[in-house]
């Protein structure tokens, strides 16, 4: 018997799915440098600062919080905003899409405050509340990119995810001047933190404070129960957005119910700048070994090109926010033993009106900025 012959299918190799990434630059990166670094800088707060204690202020002082923190988080923030500079200018593919504006604009602010530095009072109500935006924000922009990662419509979700960021990073502080009394002028009577204690005249704290924290817990809950409606039609959860959003909400929450709110804003500064160093890192690494002519030296070219940013800006940021620090740090001592340093210190304590209009005006184009170089990196990993 003749048994038939099987027609043989030739194999086809069938493609393989490859997993994306989750990450921007890696795992142990992203990590440590964007998810994990709110709870780092808690961590700095709580290893050198005391909790808040019965009848003490939640403004806190200059005595209450160790000056070398302060320091720090001053050269951070202004660090962070100085090395903007290399996000802008030396990058080509953004300053040629933008020329114009990114010359002209700050001429401009930088002249108008030179000229009327009574402006200047303005001018921080607007810086004030455009940071706090600025803040949330990064934030949000981090969890989005995360979102991105896995393949989800950019979309879906993008105004929850925003009110989640400034439920977690920004109302915080919202609720915890309703414990200031309307009549105590520690801080500048400036921004919706201002607005709320005077209205805590007519409509009695404790009734803000409820409101306030209701609305965080209502939105939690909503928050969740959305996501999860969204899970099952499919959509892919990211864990590194929730992982970042949880970081940020339990630092902030955490350090408002413990700590003073110059601890806060230390925190806060640490952390935003801190992340927004790592994102330099990543994006302009090698546009700045081309740009600064370091791409011969190899992998060690980036960190010469970087540190030639990094440094003076943060030297120069250190002098610029903490000059009278400095010099009760060491005291007045130094102007006989170190008659150089003294008057460097002693000229930042006192700036000069066209200094403070530069770094005005730096601050101001660092947040208004910002939003161009997203969206030429829209399709990029940063």
């Amino acid at each position: 018997m003749v048994s038939a012959a099987i027609p043989q299918t030739p194999a086809v190799a069938t493609p393989i799915a490859r997993t994306r990434p989750w990450h921007i630059h890696g795992p142990f990166f992203d990590s440590f440098w964007v998810i994990g670094m709110p709870l780092l800088a808690l961590g700095v707060i709580v290893a050198f600062c005391l909790p808040r204690v019965p009848g003490q202020s939640i403004l806190g002082g200059l005595g209450t919080t160790p000056p070398l923190l302060l320091f720090f988080a001053g050269c951070a923030t202004y660090t962070h905003i100085n090395i903007t500079v290399a996000r802008i200018y030396m990058n080509k593919q953004v300053f040629h899409r933008f020329p114009k504006r990114l010359v002209l604009a700050p001429v401009f602010a930088f002249t108008i405050l030179a000229i009327a530095p009574s402006l200047l009072t303005t001018l921080i109500i607007v810086a004030l509340l455009w940071d706090e935006y600025h803040s949330f924000m990064q934030t949000f922009g981090f969890a989005r990119i995360y979102d991105s990662k896995l393949g989800n419509d950019p979309n879906t979700g993008r105004y929850v995810d925003m009110v989640a960021c400034f439920v977690l990073e920004w109302l915080p502080y919202l609720v915890a001047v309703t414990f200031v009394a309307p009549d105590f002028n520690e801080i500048m009577n400036v921004g919706p933190e201002y607005y709320l204690r005077r209205r805590a005249r007519f409509v009695p704290p404790e009734f803000l404070q409820s409101f306030l924290v209701l609305f965080a817990v209502v939105f939690v809950i909503f928050y969740v129960s959305y996501w999860a409606q969204k899970a099952k039609e499919g959509y892919k959860i990211s864990k590194a957005k929730i992982a970042i959003l949880a970081s940020t909400g339990i630092a902030n929450w955490f350090l408002v119910t413990h700590y003073t709110l110059i601890e806060g804003g230390a925190m806060a500064n640490i952390y935003h700048g801190m992340q927004y160093i790592a994102v330099i890192w990543v994006s302009e690494r090698m546009n700045l070994t081309q740009v600064l002519r370091t791409k011969k030296f190899r992998y060690a070219g980036i960190w010469i090109a970087f540190l030639a940013i990094a440094i003076p800006s943060l030297l120069f940021a250190a002098l610029r926010t903490n000059g009278a620090l400095m010099l009760a740090i060491f005291g007045e001592g130094i102007a006989t033993t170190h008659p150089i340093l003294y008057s460097v210190l002693s000229f930042f304590k006192e700036m000069p009106a066209i200094l403070f209009a530069f770094w005005a005006t730096t601050s101001l184009l660092h947040y208004w900025v910002d939003g161009f170089v997203w969206s030429v990196r829209k399709n990029e990993a940063v």
